[in-house]
């Protein structure tokens, strides 16, 4: 190989480590936005017109429903993992599915009356627009769970983590 020929392609390799070199120190003291998170994620019922009292008082009825029904949530998990389970084995066992089910409607049925008197908790702070609005977003939400979309978190406006 000629001399001018190992000075190129010195050079080159020169050039090719010093951009790597360039591209890493720029990586590490430039800060870059996530691409995959929302750039500006507004604090939750903001779209309902709420001052910051009554969403302190929203957020922690929603935190308090949260705290208060993570035992009931477990143990209806806890059946529908049975369910399943029962349902995987070859021949299923319709007295263990009928209980389960039961068992799991019967969950349902006491998360369900809870929230509903949160809900009605959270009204009373509300005007009738606002509680319009908490209703609507509370439907999309689980509208958009039951067609199994992805996208937000599975938990109504306020109970995220924010």
């Amino acid at each position: 190989m000629s001399k001018k020929m190992t000075a190129a392609l010195l050079i080159v390799s020169l050039s090719f480590n010093l951009a790597i070199l360039g591209v890493f120190l720029y990586k590490q003291f430039v800060p870059s936005p996530m691409p995959y998170a929302p750039q500006h994620i507004p604090p939750p019922f903001r779209a309902m017109g709420v001052d910051e009292q009554q969403r302190e008082q929203l957020m922690t009825i929603m935190r308090s429903f949260r705290r208060e029904n993570h035992s009931l949530q477990m143990e209806i998990r806890q059946n529908e993992k049975a369910l399943m389970d029962v349902l995987r084995r070859q021949p299923g066992d319709s007295a263990a599915i009928d209980s389960l089910v039961t068992a799991i409607s019967r969950l349902r049925e006491e998360h369900s009356r809870r929230a509903m008197k949160k809900l009605s908790e959270a009204g009373k702070l509300l005007d009738e627009e606002q509680r319009g609005l908490l209703l609507d977003m509370l439907m999309r939400s689980r509208m958009g769970r039951m067609r199994g979309k992805k996208g937000p978190p599975m938990t109504p406006p306020g109970m995220g983590r924010y």
